[in-house]
């Protein structure tokens, strides 16, 4: 049946392949050197595609299945080792082939496997998964207007014992939170951090992005440990400060901390002062968990 309605329109459609999975095995030829790529990649197109949802028009529909043909063939003839590059091609593929295509988001997850070490060193073809991050992008891709990335760091799970104090905060009728001067900061690291604008392909292509990945997961570890943390706040922004001032590249950077609490556990009933300078024993915190958000821009 078709939609004849004079009082609706579609405001916003696109329609893609979502958890496209592979892995991808390089061989350097020279050394015989394996490495490996595991990703999962959601591909969304936009365009002149009203029709296909007001008058059941299929013409105009490229198969999601197509697309996911088309991510394993790139796949294979490409280079996948830099997730923004290898996200930017499909986008800018998606657009030059379909003419009433006209936009193009490419979302890829690398899941990390680390070579292992074999009585020593680093062995040739054999992998341990390091479930200690997960690597992220996302590519927009609009006809005469360029490529919009996003990257992140996620998943990163940390700890330390000492380095971290919360205290002269407000305080109101609700208020039970005792004071302290140091306590265990453990938290999961969302970091998303977002480049000016690509113009072309060629600009996009020629830019570090696997540098630019490990100097902020660099920047984000080495300040989670060495800051004399006055708060999540205050840490996160230092976090964020120091990648923006080093990639001008980049515009904004957001972070996500939930705060993992560990407390104190009250021994005051046996006798055990286990509180202040005295606390050695702890009790994990599942809920209720703060979470301290932040998005730092470029003036």
């Amino acid at each position: 049946m078709t939609n004849t309605s004079n009082s609706t329109y579609v405001k916003q459609a696109s329609y893609g392949k979502t958890m496209v999975k592979f892995m991808k095995k390089d061989v350097c030829p020279e050394t015989k050197i394996h490495t490996v790529y595991e990703m999962d990649i959601q591909s969304m197109l936009s365009g002149e595609l009203d029709e296909s949802y007001t008058k059941a028009d299929n013409t105009i529909v490229v198969p999601t299945d197509t697309q996911k043909n088309t991510i394993y063939v790139f796949a294979k003839n490409n280079d996948v080792s830099v997730l923004e590059v290898f996200a930017a091609k499909l986008a800018k593929h998606f657009v030059d082939r379909y003419q009433h295509i006209h936009g193009a988001a490419v979302d890829i997850t690398l899941t990390p496997w680390a070579r292992m070490n074999v009585q020593g060193k680093p062995h040739n073809h054999s992998f341990i998964r390091d479930p200690s991050e997960t690597r992220k992008t996302h590519v927009a891709f609009t006809e005469g207007k360029g490529f919009d990335v996003v990257s992140s760091l996620k998943d990163v799970l940390v700890l330390k014992s000492t380095g971290s104090a919360f205290n002269k905060f407000h305080k109101c009728e609700f208020t039970t939170l005792p004071e302290v001067d140091d306590r265990i900061f453990s938290t999961s690291i969302d970091c998303n951090y977002t480049f000016n604008q690509f113009s072309t392909i060629d600009e996009l292509s020629s830019y570090d992005f696997n540098y630019t990945y490990t100097s902020a997961k660099e920047i984000t570890l080495d300040t989670f440990a060495l800051d004399d943390s006055a708060s999540v706040q205050a840490t996160m922004y230092k976090m964020a400060d120091q990648i923006i001032n080093k990639f001008p590249a980049v515009a904004e950077v957001f972070y996500g901390l939930p705060n993992k609490h560990y407390f104190e556990i009250n021994l005051t009933p046996f006798d055990i002062d286990n509180h202040g300078d005295k606390c050695s024993l702890y009790q994990p915190q599942a809920y209720p968990s703060g979470y301290i958000t932040c998005t730092v821009a470029r003036k």
